[in-house]
């Protein structure tokens, strides 16, 4: 009976179901299925360590965190790339008085081990993304991880944003994840 004279009321309430229950259909089709979500491939077993994944294909095998920690920091290309060649150790280091350009390589300690790392950035809209590549001798081995990250520009943010990404990317250690890797691939 309320709706008997109040045909444009009832026209809009229905409207306002329709769009609900169209707006619920579609958010349920959007959810992955949960057995797609959990599928992962071949080549990556999931590990509980710390959100660590196996890698292992054509008889290589190595670790490597499945994605960042950070909130400002971002991978790219991932996971990364894992060479082993038979090739003598060298590493070109970048003078410093050119140490401006985009493609710097420089060599590390990290622990007890040496890499060359050679890192090259290229800026795009906002953010710079640098491509890694660490070397390091092992075993008569030469061990070779590549990897991109993107970087955001820490201006782009305000107040405690921009000093929480400053301060983390100040903070990040790289050169402790790459080395983690390293050693999680066994000896040939």
């Amino acid at each position: 009976m309320i709706f008997e004279h109040s045909s444009k009321y009832k026209k809009t309430l229905l409207f306002i179901f329709l769009f609900i229950l169209a707006g619920g259909v579609f958010v349920f089709l959007q959810k992955p299925n949960s057995n797609e979500a959990n599928k992962i491939p071949e080549v990556v077993e999931k590990k509980s360590d710390n959100l660590w994944q196996r890698y292992n294909k054509d008889g290589l095998s190595f670790q490597y965190p499945e994605k960042l920690t950070t909130q400002y920091i971002f991978v790219h290309e991932w996971p990364p790339v894992v060479e082993i060649t038979t090739e003598t150790y060298y590493c070109k280091i970048t003078p410093q008085e050119v140490s401006g350009v985009s493609e710097i390589t420089s060599q590390r300690m990290v622990d007890d081990r040496i890499y060359c790392v050679n890192v090259k950035h290229e800026g795009a809209a906002g953010s710079v993304y640098s491509s890694y590549i660490y070397t390091t001798a092992r075993n008569n081995e030469l061990v070779k991880i590549s990897f991109t990250l993107r970087y955001p520009n820490c201006n782009n943010y305000y107040g405690e944003q921009n000093m929480i990404c400053s301060s983390e990317r100040e903070a990040f250690d790289m050169d402790a994840i790459v080395d983690r890797i390293v050693q999680t691939i066994p000896s040939i």
